[in-house]
């Protein structure tokens, strides 16, 4: 694995980001909007109370579906160099991705158009296939360099 620093230093932000997600209800602590959990991530998610999971008697702060993209970031994140060594991260990247998207805008297009109610499990679970998704999508960067010069040393022999 290249970067191993990195890897590292973004899998230690992304715990963080997901213990912080889960508000005061973790640290056994009452719900209060002014709280630094709460403040942290005003900024990228809208935190609705029903739309966001209890812990501990307490509103998360993040909702279900933000809780879940940043629930499948750290799984993926932390099984990252099994994806490398498995070569699972080289196919169908491009294709994964979009069509993770396209599942989110079709949930709320369907809970717009009142064909679908969604609930705070299936937000969830379409936000971790999006974190999933999105950590897929940059694998092939914390890949082993050697992997990347074989794969070009056989496409140049190919080539020949």
């Amino acid at each position: 694995m290249t970067n191993r620093g990195l890897y590292v230093l973004v899998l230690v932000g992304l715990t963080l980001l997901l213990v912080v997600s889960m508000g005061n209800g973790l640290f056994q602590q009452p719900y209060s909007p002014d709280a630094w959990p709460y403040r942290l991530l005003r900024g990228v998610c809208h935190q609705i109370p029903e739309r966001s999971f209890v812990v501990n008697g307490v509103q998360m702060a993040a909702n279900a579906r933000c809780f879940g993209i940043f629930a499948g970031l750290w799984g993926a994140w932390l099984i990252l160099p099994l994806m490398n060594r498995t070569g699972v991260n080289r196919y169908g990247v491009p294709g994964v991705l979009l069509l993770t998207i396209a599942l989110q805008l079709l949930e709320k297009l369907a809970s717009l158009l009142s064909v679908w109610n969604s609930s705070n499990f299936s937000r969830f679970f379409i936000g971790l296939l999006l974190g999933v998704a999105l950590v897929h999508a940059i694998a092939d960067q914390f890949a082993k360099q050697d992997d990347d010069d074989e794969v070009k040393h056989g496409v140049q022999r190919a080539g020949q």
